[in-house]
């Protein structure tokens, strides 16, 4: 007899919530804790496994004084007089405490089983899709969700630095977190608090940083940081993505494809003004981790792209 094929799609709510991995370096995330116990931390196995990931080492709670911080798509910093706000101890019954949130009765927790296809272990996401309920158009039977990305930038009040979430949503609806109270802003709002430096990307040196229910440093040297205008041009392009628009990436890439189909003038020119679109510290992502955007440096600029950092090597 012939078996019809069916699937299901479960859903598991969850929060965001900061927290740091140790991995040659120190770096600033959030996590994903979920209703079924699950941590998302870079693994995403169980809450025994989160548990062993904070006990050797992997989730920390404290950057020492002189160590870098860092954040992805943002920057890095030296830093110094820290205060850190848990223990490795406390830190885990906080997020316990965000599973009972959920899961008040710590039901249907999950136990991780290692899965393999072909003799190869296949893991699992656990970036969940960042959502707001519809608070226009409302349905109390069965909420809309509104689909969202987040972005780690600094909210300065009264002097000092926040590391927040930007969320965006597809509404073009903007909330802020890791301030206070929530901040409700749309695209226009945004761009008048970066024209007023509330908003920014870079931060003096000796600056106090706080990052809400994490901890709290000053700021000895910066490393690297994103200039504020590329990150503003990423958060268009997340809006667009949201809509079902192609990414920066997407059109660059298809700008190369046709000029390799037919390389003309007008289709290099095409390609070199849809590279300078996007950000650079996004351009490396149009390639693999190997070749990154070196075909596209190739044919946009030529040899002598890369005879000008040989001879500043050679300096």
């Amino acid at each position: 007899m012939s078996r019809t094929l069916v699937y299901r799609t479960a859903t598991l709510q969850g929060v965001k919530t900061p927290g740091i991995i140790q991995n040659g370096g120190y770096h600033f995330t959030h996590f994903d804790v979920y209703e079924d116990g699950r941590i998302a931390d870079w693994n995403f196995e169980d809450f025994e496994h989160f548990i062993k990931d904070v006990q050797k080492g992997w989730v920390v709670t404290n950057i020492p004084d002189g160590e870098e911080i860092s954040c992805f798509n943002l920057g890095s910093w030296k830093i110094d007089k820290g205060h850190w706000y848990y223990t490795p101890e406390t830190y885990l019954e906080f997020i316990k405490s965000l599973v009972l949130e959920l899961n008040p009765n710590w039901t249907n927790i999950y136990t991780y089983q290692e899965r393999k296809v072909n003799g190869v272990t296949v893991g699992e996401s656990g970036t969940g899709t960042l959502y707001k309920i519809d608070t226009v158009n409302v349905d109390h039977f069965f909420p809309t969700k509104i689909k969202g990305e987040n972005r780690s930038l600094f909210y300065v009040s009264e002097g000092k630095y926040y590391l927040v979430q930007l969320l965006l949503f597809k509404d073009k609806t903007i909330l802020i977190h890791g301030c206070g109270e929530e901040k409700v802003l749309d695209f226009e709002r945004l761009r008048a608090l970066i024209d007023e430096g509330i908003v920014c990307s870079t931060i003096p040196n000796g600056a106090k940083v706080i990052i809400e229910n994490l901890g709290e440093f000053t700021i000895v040297e910066e490393f690297y940081s994103n200039e504020i205008e590329e990150i503003f041009v990423e958060l268009e392009d997340d809006y667009r993505q949201l809509n079902g628009e192609k990414s920066l990436l997407q059109l660059c890439r298809e700008a190369l494809e046709a000029y390799q189909e037919n390389p003309t003038d007008e289709l290099k020119e095409a390609l070199k003004i849809a590279y300078e679109r996007i950000p650079e510290h996004m351009q490396m992502y149009l390639g693999d981790m190997d070749s990154k955007d070196g075909e596209y440096i190739d044919i946009i600029y030529g040899p002598e792209y890369w005879d000008q950092w040989n001879t500043d090597e050679v300096k």
